[in-house]
């Protein structure tokens, strides 16, 4: 079990833990694990492009609502279209 839940997660949420954000470096904050997405954009003679990096990363809740992502665990068919 977390430390951060007291009780097991219930299904729809993320299971988040304590410690340094890989993205902004804040110290002490409720991370998630994510692999980063990188988008272009589509355009008129481009179809848009969604690569995931590798490895993952953990990741605050601010980070987590500004950069493009995939949570560990969720799969990546359920994301198709969505840059959460």
């Amino acid at each position: 079990m977390s430390p951060a839940y007291p009780h097991p997660p219930m299904a729809d949420q993320t299971p988040v833990t304590r410690g340094t954000c890989d993205s902004c470096g804040r110290d002490d904050e409720d991370v998630t694990e994510v692999v980063r997405l990188y988008v272009v954009p589509e355009r008129w003679d481009q179809e848009r492009q969604v690569t995931e990096a590798e490895g993952t990363e953990r990741w605050c809740f601010p980070c987590l609502t500004h950069y493009p992502h995939r949570v560990v665990g969720e799969d990546a068919a359920d994301d198709e279209g969505q840059t959460t």
